[in-house]
């Protein structure tokens, strides 16, 4: 069903500059899918960028600890801000938690159960 970019930018709660620029960067050939889009979008994040738990063994066992407590990427996040404000080595993004278990360090995490985690992968 095809949308304007006002009505797909309402229904985001985007602005419809952000969606017209969107579409523009993505659009194939004739027409804008959203799977072509994402699918790119995955493609330019596989850049070689160091994993931030593979990098700071301080960190990786705090959040691998709360993990395990079934803690979601989003109280692991807002509790190191609160508990280690002062420690910027100690700050993780509940997004970066979430990327670390679904794209970067499966092999290291697969021992941890996800399924309780609040965001779905898609």
């Amino acid at each position: 069903a095809k949308m304007s970019i006002r009505a797909i930018a309402t229904a985001l709660n985007r602005s419809p500059s952000t969606i017209s620029r969107e579409v523009q960067r993505n659009r194939g050939r004739r027409y804008y899918k959203a799977v072509d889009a994402n699918n790119r979008a995955n493609r330019i994040a596989k850049r070689p960028k160091p994993c931030l738990l593979d990098q700071n063994l301080p960190l990786r066992k705090l959040v691998l600890e709360k993990l395990e407590m079934k803690w979601s990427p989003e109280q692991i996040s807002g509790w190191l801000r609160r508990t280690k404000p002062r420690q910027k080595t100690l700050q993780i993004s509940p997004e970066t938690i979430y990327k670390t278990l679904y794209f970067r360090s499966r092999e290291a995490l697969h021992h941890l159960n996800i399924q309780h985690l609040r965001r779905s992968h898609s």
